[in-house]
């Protein structure tokens, strides 16, 4: 279901300028998928539900200058999002 979730490595082991042995590194990167997975839904719900909400709603930075605003907040103040 999860593609790619090992992320291996080869270490080639050298003795005097001969290869003796590779080293083969795993590591299991499961938990970093599943959470990469889950901030991209969560992103996915917050845009849809800030897009589609019935308010005006803006998100301002600490200037309050405007970030991001829906519709419907673009309708009340008579402006487009551009």
């Amino acid at each position: 279901m999860y593609a790619n979730t090992w992320c291996t490595r080869c270490v080639p082991q050298f003795n005097q300028s001969r290869l003796t042995s590779v080293a083969i590194v795993l590591h299991d990167v499961r938990k970093r998928v599943l959470a990469e997975l889950h901030l991209t839904r969560c992103k996915q719900y917050f845009r849809g539900a800030f897009d589609n909400a019935p308010l005006g709603l803006a998100l301002v930075d600490s200037y309050n200058r405007f970030v991001r605003v829906n519709q419907t907040m673009c309708r009340l103040l008579g402006t487009d999002a551009g």
